[in-house]
């Protein structure tokens, strides 16, 4: 029987995502990690490199202002889709 109704959940989810601001507090270009300070005061949110899209010709830097989805543990949150504005 074929499917009439098909979507993907996972990707209409992640569409779905809050949209998080804060500024890049600490990033080490050689190890390609660092953390951002949410705009909101919470906890910062650790960032890897391989979550900034379209990488900046001038690299990443401490005061930068970027927005982001939340991912990770409440233990661990990671910043996801990184967009430096």
């Amino acid at each position: 029987m074929p499917v009439i109704n098909s979507y993907n959940v996972e990707a209409m989810l992640d569409s779905m995502a809050t949209v998080s601001y804060g500024v890049i507090n600490w990033f080490d270009d050689e190890r390609g990690f660092g953390f951002v300070h949410p705009a909101d005061g919470d906890r910062d949110v650790f960032i890897d490199s391989s979550e900034i899209v379209d990488w900046p010709a001038g690299g990443v830097h401490e005061g930068q202002h970027v927005s982001y989805q939340t991912g990770g543990t409440r233990h661990w949150p990671l910043a996801q889709a990184v967009h430096i504005l």
